[in-house]
């Protein structure tokens, strides 16, 4: 019953043979071990992280008359999703009223973390800041900075702002 590998292996191929198997063997053993559960060191692992999802406030959140659904549905957004907010703004004293808005709306409780709110005085640099972030998903109120991000961010989504009830009647 058992085969007999001595006819097939000679002076010359034994070489290739057993490196061969050593490297079929690094191979399986580096497959295998890849796949094992990560042991926990205080960090989140590969299969704990959260979506990284980022948010123009121009338009969709800051702005607009009646927010009050898109305010709760970033403050969910908060909690499940690592959230990257991004404002235009030309001043001091702009980024303040938007900081002094976040702490109100009680956004940093809910999650958000205060170093991933940003800033730029452009929608280009705004486009420019979101693809060198390179988030999940980019949810946008300008239909240009939407199209410069298309092919270079996986998922971009054109939000646009619902017209209030002043404006329907």
């Amino acid at each position: 019953m058992a085969i007999d590998f001595s006819i097939y292996i000679t002076k010359r191929n034994a070489p290739y043979i057993i490196w061969t198997v050593i490297a079929i063997v690094c191979a399986l053993f580096f497959l295998l071990s890849s796949r094992a559960v990560p042991k926990s060191n205080g960090g989140p692992s590969k299969m704990q992280q959260r979506r990284r999802v980022s948010i123009s406030l121009d338009g969709l959140l800051l702005g607009l008359s009646d927010s009050g659904p898109a305010i709760a549905n970033f403050l969910e957004i908060c909690q499940c999703c690592e959230v990257f907010a991004f404002g235009l703004a030309d001043s001091d004293d702009r980024e303040e009223k938007v900081w002094r808005m976040f702490e109100s709306l009680g956004a940093f409780q809910a999650g958000f973390k205060r170093h991933r709110l940003m800033f730029s005085s452009t929608s280009e640099g705004r486009a420019s800041m979101v693809r060198q972030l390179q988030p999940d998903l980019h949810l946008e109120a300008s239909p240009e900075v939407a199209e410069a991000l298309l092919g270079k961010v996986p998922e971009v989504r054109l939000v646009e702002a619902l017209p209030s009830v002043k404006e329907v009647l």
